[in-house]
């Protein structure tokens, strides 16, 4: 996480207050030393030296003031401030794992689906194969889009309340906590589950779902948000596999799942290539 993303999470050491504390306390000094000098100038016992010299005492006492103060509070917030990125430290693996969920539907709903300023919705109903041109190396992978939708809503919604629960949460800038419940307050994932629960329905492609567009607009940016967050990089425009690429593709994968002979219900890999 670069140091100016980071600032947004922790709470700011040279905030308004300490500006105006650090800038009372310059021109406080200044003005007690300019008087202090002048004292040497003036004859002692006269009116104008006693003047300048009980005002004298008057700036020493406020550049005293505002410098301590200033120092006190800086202590405090530099307190606070490590105390907030030791708490974000530790929240990061359920950071991560949030954000490692949202990608298994989010990317390939703005890459494969279509949605309309009306809030209706189209995406293809079989096995998308697909890659992701920004790993740099071969990978493929691919989905069922409703199997996602209908996922997407729970597995989430248990996610984030894992974060929201975690006791270290407390102790984090309150712009984390504002972004998490952002998040589980946003109805995409109903939107999706509700999308997942019509599919068969004849009169699919002219329904609307109340908000999906703009709820889907909220989402890309919580999203890019919580991969600074997380340390991470959102995935970018994801590219449907050429005929001959997915027929290879589909041959690896039936050859390899030959190949395992014990039951596994999660997700298998080979190298970056999604078997299961």
């Amino acid at each position: 996480m670069g140091k100016n993303q980071k600032k947004k999470f922790t709470v700011t050491v040279w905030d308004g207050m300490n500006k105006f504390l650090a800038a009372a306390t310059a021109v406080t000094t200044i003005i007690f030393i300019i008087l202090f000098i002048l004292c040497f100038t003036e004859d002692v016992g006269t009116e104008k030296h006693g003047f300048i010299l009980g005002m004298c005492g008057v700036f020493a006492s406020l550049a005293s003031a505002f410098f301590i103060a200033w120092i006190m509070r800086v202590y405090d917030i530099k307190h606070k401030k490590d105390q907030e990125e030791k708490a974000l430290t530790i929240l990061q693996p359920y950071l991560r794992k949030t954000f490692s969920t949202i990608n298994l539907f989010f990317p390939q709903l703005k890459s494969f689906a279509t949605i309309n300023d009306d809030d209706t919705i189209q995406y293809p109903n079989e096995t998308v194969y697909y890659t992701d041109p920004g790993e740099g190396y071969a990978n493929r992978s691919f989905i069922n889009l409703s199997e996602a939708f209908r996922e997407a809503y729970s597995d989430l919604a248990r996610d984030l309340q894992d974060c929201l629960n975690a006791p270290i949460l407390f102790q984090c800038n309150e712009e984390i906590a504002v972004l998490l419940t952002k998040l589980k307050l946003n109805g995409l994932t109903q939107n999706l589950f509700e999308v997942y629960k019509a599919s068969g329905n004849s009169f699919f492609s002219n329904t609307a779902f109340g908000s999906l567009r703009k709820n889907y607009n909220e989402f890309v940016e919580l999203y890019e948000t919580l991969a600074i967050l997380a340390e991470s990089k959102p995935i970018g425009q994801l590219e449907v596999l050429s005929e001959d690429a997915k027929k290879q593709y589909i041959l690896e994968i039936e050859n390899i799942r030959q190949q395992i002979t014990s039951t596994h219900r999660g997700r298998i890999y080979k190298g970056r290539d999604r078997i299961q």
